[in-house]
């Protein structure tokens, strides 16, 4: 199906209605704001610079421009799509639907992120570094790192699939919610594909706030993968099925000076156990400014030496609502090539 030409629409339909809109009598105003209690769309683009010391290149590129909206044809029913826009090709990245019966259970099916861990669930419109955590990227499939699953596809974390999800037990005179579920049922093969065999992955996540700064997560995945391509130490053959299995668990404390987060991940591949773990942090210096620090490491296959080890240092300036500055330095050894590199990052966000 091609989308291009919906989301064209879409926004004619938006722009056109904005417009006349914005003509109409000061006493008829009112039916803007109420347009938007139905319809939101937004959108964000990020400009990156990078050098890269082993590579020995250095250069300005698009990293992505993506578009999204959320419709509500009805209180207990929302809708929700995403496109990406950049490197000169137009794709889908979720199309959604979410019927809520209650704060306590509600349906959702279509392509979304997969329920696994705090760091794939974020949108990239506000994660703190810019590459992402080394086994995040690895075992919640987040680039094509792991080429046995995705190949040479980026997968963003997503697949097709139905979920459910909700909010459950009151405690205190907040009302806040003492813990979350997520749990749902995919294909296990990525974002606009079908699945390549029988098999269907089952992926969950609960969280635990115990006061309003402290968040406890523990999350899960089993499944079978269709090997992309071979792994000879895991015993994988190409158009293979092999066990595909993860586990996580992760802390995250918030208060307004200080963020950190931090997740221990591990999961298997055929016969190969991988295993990681990472912690960002970010330090409010004042409004709108950050200084950012995170560490990383990743060893794909713990009965083969080696693991690759990744230090971040940088800063961000928020200058808008989604639009920031982002500068870090990134220094990263990889003990299987036996190679560190070096390199630059920075990267403007504009969005809306």
């Amino acid at each position: 199906m091609k989308f291009k030409p919906i989301l064209l629409l879409l926004s004619a339909l938006t722009l056109s209605s904005a417009a006349a809109l914005s003509q109409e009598k000061p006493k008829d105003k009112n039916l803007l704001s109420k347009v938007s209690e139905y319809v939101s769309l937004s959108a964000y683009g990020q400009l990156g610079y990078e050098y890269d010391e082993a590579n020995d290149e250095s250069s300005l590129y698009l990293r992505r421009i993506i578009a999204s909206g959320k419709i509500y044809p009805h209180k207990k029913f929302e809708m929700f799509y995403m496109f990406s826009m950049g490197n000169g090709k137009f794709s889908s990245l979720e199309l959604w639907g979410k019927y809520k019966v209650c704060d306590a259970f509600n349906v959702k099916f279509g392509q979304m992120k997969v329920p696994f861990t705090m760091e794939s669930l974020m949108s990239l419109s506000k994660a703190e570094i810019m590459e992402g955590a080394l086994p995040v990227n690895y075992l919640a499939a987040i680039d094509n790192s792991d080429e046995v699953y995705s190949g040479t596809s980026q997968m963003g974390g997503r697949d097709l699939g139905l979920q459910i999800e909700g909010k459950l037990i009151n405690y205190g005179y907040t009302g806040d919610k003492f813990l979350g579920y997520q749990l749902g049922i995919f294909n296990g093969q990525g974002i606009n594909l079908r699945d390549k065999n029988k098999h269907k992955d089952i992926a969950g996540m609960i969280d635990l706030y115990p006061t309003k700064w402290l968040r406890l997560t523990g999350g899960a995945y089993f499944g079978k993968g269709y090997a992309m391509t071979s792994m000879p130490v895991s015993n994988i053959k190409e158009g293979q099925d092999y066990t595909r299995n993860r586990w996580t668990t992760g802390i995250e404390i918030k208060t307004k000076p200080f963020m950190i987060r931090a997740e221990y991940l591990e999961g298997k591949n055929g016969t190969a156990i991988a295993r990681g773990a990472y912690a960002t942090t970010t330090i409010r210096l004042y409004e709108g400014l950050d200084l950012i620090g995170s560490v990383s490491y990743l060893k794909k296959d713990k009965d083969i030496d080696g693991d690759t080890c990744r230090y971040i240092a940088g800063a961000e300036y928020r200058f808008f609502n989604k639009c920031r500055l982002q500068f870090q330095y990134q220094r990263e050894y990889d003990a299987y090539l036996n190679r560190p590199n070096n390199q630059i990052l920075a990267q403007l966000q504009i969005g809306f």
